[in-house]
């Protein structure tokens, strides 16, 4: 953390905020043209971008014509400067302050080459009382001084109530750095505005580069791609590491970068970060590397790789078209192939032919290995109907389940209960009370649910059933729930949600469940009951 006396110098060593970064924020607020009536055949404006000042009469056919026509705040364009603007009638305006406009910006500009300011501040529109003149004032937040390799973050103390009653300012206070996390996004400690904030650099009006010329340029090399995707987080982390995000942009391998910044995924299995050559750096050896780079540098190419490599004659040009035929799902009929003992090619080719749902297949092997059927046997391997051997192997699954193991789903249970069982009259929401009950729900559904009853019993996952109040034992949709977030949703035939009563409902749901699931929250039963009687 740095000392108070390193923040306070910080402070001081932040230039003056360029004119640019100052008008495009301003037009993001929002210009305003002004008028008002000094007859009733005359009128007058004033812009407050360009500060020139327009009289119309009525009847004028020329540029200012459609002052006459403008209307209280109606949008439009100033006649002079051309710039989008809000009408304003000086009569039915309170007072400037009326007019006051704020909102949340990131400021971004290099100084030079080795030094890039980001400044994220509360900003406003004062408008001057004698010539309408807008003018730009912000309140900084945090302060960001972005060099090769190092990264000094301050955060600056902002007041609320001081806020509220006398408007926008910084109270600047003790200096603060967050060394070990300096991703967290720049508004997080004010989520009671909430929102997004505006992004606003050095870019030229016609969209050219704001980091030319910098140590950062090479992330501009792919603007097309991700400059809708750079943000806070991502240019601190390449400005710690500018080499590796080089070669990482160049290579078009930008998943490495959000996966690392926002997921906080290493990826260990796939990538080497002590390694000093790119070949290295994706664990791969020189030939393998030169057809993964041609192909683009996609994460299931990589991944698909790593999962088949030790297989006999599997390449990185096998692993690139079955990620281009399967995309993200090519994982799993590599992994599937190599349980088997079999090519990749020799699966995928069966998989198509048969007209095989890959995922259904999988799951259907997975269980017969654990089964321990024939996996040697093309009849079992291959069955004419995919569809009765994938029900009768979730039912063979289900009994599988000892007492002991229901013992300890019955304690599980009653957790899940308390956590997630929620009714509002009309419909409600419970976990399955045995293994059996989730493959009968697989059944009905018509859908793989059976195939994640062992692990739901487990607590790997969680299976909850929502149904209607009238209908208790009539399957409606199916949910699963992994790792805190809700991962999937489905109805009959794997169908979404339809109804608009249903998706309120499973978003009121889910806000509980998300508040910590206080029973004091739950809905009235009882209230409802009578307004329905009312």
């Amino acid at each position: 953390m740095m000392s108070e006396n390193e923040t306070k110098t910080l402070r001081q060593q932040v230039p003056y905020l360029p004119e640019v970064l100052r008008e495009k924020a301003l037009d993001l607020l929002g210009r305003y043209l002004i008028y008002y009536n000094l007859g009733k055949n005359e009128r007058e404006a004033i812009c407050t971008k360009c500060g020139r000042v327009m009289v119309a009469e009525k009847g004028d056919t020329g540029r200012y014509g459609e002052l006459w026509k403008a209307k209280h705040r109606e949008e439009g364009r100033c006649p002079c400067c051309g710039e989008k603007v809000t009408y304003i009638a000086q009569g039915r305006m309170k007072n400037l302050s009326s007019l006051h406009k704020d909102d949340r910006f990131v400021f971004v500009w290099a100084e030079n080459h080795d030094r890039i300011w980001m400044v994220a501040a509360h900003a406003w529109d004062e408008i001057n009382a004698n010539d309408y003149h807008s003018d730009l004032h912000y309140a900084p937040c945090r302060i960001w001084l972005l060099t090769p390799g190092k990264v000094q973050c301050e955060r600056v103390v902002y007041n609320y109530w001081d806020t509220l009653w006398y408007g926008y300012h910084a109270r600047l206070g003790s200096g603060w750095s967050h060394p070990s996390n300096p991703y967290r996004e720049p508004y997080q400690p004010f989520m009671y505005h909430g929102g997004d904030y505006y992004w606003v650099d050095g870019r030229s009006e016609d969209g050219g580069p704001f980091l030319e010329g910098t140590f950062l340029q090479y992330a501009e090399s792919a603007a097309g791609e991700i400059n809708p995707d750079i943000d806070v987080k991502k240019l601190v982390f390449m400005a710690e590491n500018p080499r590796l995000s080089e070669m990482l942009l160049k290579l078009d391998a930008f998943w490495v970068i959000r996966e690392k910044v926002y997921q906080g995924k290493d990826n260990k299995s796939l990538l080497d970060w002590e390694a000093t050559t790119p070949h290295g750096f994706f664990r791969l050896d020189k030939q393998s590397f030169k057809a993964y780079a041609a192909s683009g540098c996609g994460r299931n190419a990589l991944v698909i790789y790593h999962a088949g490599k030790r297989v006999k004659g599997f390449t990185m040009e096998k692993a690139v078209r079955i990620a281009e035929q399967y995309k993200s799902d090519g994982v799993t009929l590599v992994r599937t192939a190599k349980r088997l003992g079999v090519k990749a090619e020799t699966v995928a080719e069966k998989v198509k032919a048969k007209k095989y749902s890959l995922i259904e297949w999988a799951d259907y092997i997975s269980m017969a290995g654990t089964l321990k059927y024939d996996l040697k046997n093309p009849v079992v391997v291959y069955p004419k109907d995919l569809k009765a051997a994938h029900d009768h192997a979730s039912a063979q699954m289900a009994i599988r389940i000892n007492k002991a193991a229901l013992k300890a789903y019955m304690q599980r249970k009653v957790e899940l209960s308390h956590k997630y069982c929620y009714c509002d009259g009309t419909f409600f929401i419970r976990p399955p009370f045995t293994q059996e009950e989730i493959v009968r729900e697989g059944k009905l559904m018509k859908h793989c649910v059976g195939t994640y009853a062992e692990r739901h019993m487990k607590g790997d996952t969680d299976i909850l059933f929502m149904r209607r109040c009238d209908k208790p034992d009539t399957p409606l949709y199916t949910i699963e729930i992994k790792d805190g977030f809700e991962r999937q949703i489905r109805g009959k035939a794997n169908l979404p949600v339809k109804t608009s009563e249903e998706k309120q409902f499973h978003q009121n749901w889910l806000a509980w469940v998300k508040a910590g699931s206080r029973p004091e929250e739950k809905p009235d039963l009882k209230s409802k009951k009578q307004e329905r009687i009312a």
